[in-house]
């Protein structure tokens, strides 16, 4: 079993601890003068909304991905080079990412295979280097399984196609 550091916790909880830094301030200052029912209900709306956003855009992983022999197999298709995208479900930066990566999954799919998977359970926990603090951490696989680049919080399209051009090139 995988360990993780308080950063590491607090990273892949990162929408969770959002919500208490908006929340805490908005009940403090609206409760100072004592609650009326426009501000319960400002507050409950406010929240749902929040939540059913995260809901929606959370990234969810890959099928099929439930062993790292799995991971492995898809890893070493020879054809197609492999984005893996290691996520948290409660990580703001994933929803952040996860157009971006949705887009450069349907325009690069000839050439492009991604692989989404949760850095706190197997296999994505199994994959996470020593070294990951944050998530969305991404791992670019060349068609036989090989690492070729690992980039943290941000996915380039265009420096991902490059380099896989380069790599084919190469």
């Amino acid at each position: 079993m995988t360990r993780f550091t308080l950063s590491e916790r607090l990273s892949y909880r990162s929408y969770i601890v959002l919500l208490v830094l908006v929340f805490t301030p908005l009940l403090i200052g609206l409760g100072w003068n004592g609650f009326g029912l426009v501000e319960v209900v400002f507050l409950l709306v406010l929240l749902i909304a929040m939540l059913i956003f995260w809901r929606v855009r959370q990234t969810q992983g890959t099928p099929g991905m439930e062993s790292l022999a799995s991971v492995r197999k898809t890893l070493r298709n020879g054809e197609r080079y492999t984005l893996v995208q290691l996520y948290s479900p409660r990580c703001a930066g994933c929803v952040a990412v996860k157009p971006f990566v949705e887009r450069l999954e349907d325009e690069a799919s000839d050439k492009l295979q991604v692989l989404k998977l949760d850095i706190e359970h197997a296999p994505g926990s199994d994959l996470k280097p020593e070294h990951v603090s944050f998530t969305p951490m991404f791992l670019l696989y060349d068609p036989q399984g090989k690492l070729i680049k690992e980039t943290y919080l941000i996915v380039d399209r265009n420096k991902i196609l490059y380099e896989i051009d380069q790599a084919q090139r190469g």
